[in-house]
């Protein structure tokens, strides 16, 4: 059994994970946005991110990614994915919101404890030769994890930065 101590520590612990999830989401600070330049044309970066099936190659926390619907990638497409989440993995579905080439892809999580949101800008740099890519997402969890949010903030934007040095590598390397 644990202590009287550990249980108050606990409980006041999991108070003020609670109270910082209710002020984040009145702020709106609940959002992770990352930014990297890639020496690429804006179409092959657009067409290399905006297909879900590439997202095992440049981000390590997917461990499976599969669209599910028939025809080619736009509004609607639907898929299945298998990520690393608090130490576990999950499987949640996703669909394309949005989708004008080559400047903007968007998406939900309409399945599984994620219920987060977000999209992706590509930008021509013009005489630099290359593309700006951002990421915007909107993280929303369920249960226990909906509560820890907050606090796992830092931990996607690492995420999202190693996933773009990946994808950095893998796009300026191919011919």
């Amino acid at each position: 059994h644990y202590s009287r101590d550990f249980r108050r520590l606990f409980r006041a612990e999991l108070c003020h994970i609670a109270s910082a999830t209710r002020q984040a989401l009145t702020r709106g600070s609940m959002e992770v946005k990352e930014t990297i330049f890639i020496r690429r044309p804006v179409e092959d970066v657009f067409d290399f991110v905006s297909n879900p099936s590439n997202d095992t190659a440049w981000r390590s926390v997917v461990a499976e990614c599969v669209v599910q619907s028939e025809g080619p990638i736009g509004v609607g497409t639907t898929g299945y994915r298998r990520e690393r989440f608090m130490g576990r993995e999950v499987e949640f579905e996703w669909r394309i919101t949005e989708y004008v080439h080559p400047e903007r892809t968007a998406w939900e999580f309409i399945g599984g404890p994620l219920q987060s949101r977000g999209y992706y800008t590509f930008k021509n740099m013009g005489n630099l030769v290359g593309t700006t890519l951002t990421v915007n997402l909107e993280p929303a969890a369920l249960g226990l994890a909906g509560l820890l949010m907050p606090g796992m903030v830092p931990g996607l934007r690492r995420v999202w930065q190693e996933g773009f040095e990946r994808l950095k590598r893998i796009l300026e390397t191919q011919p």
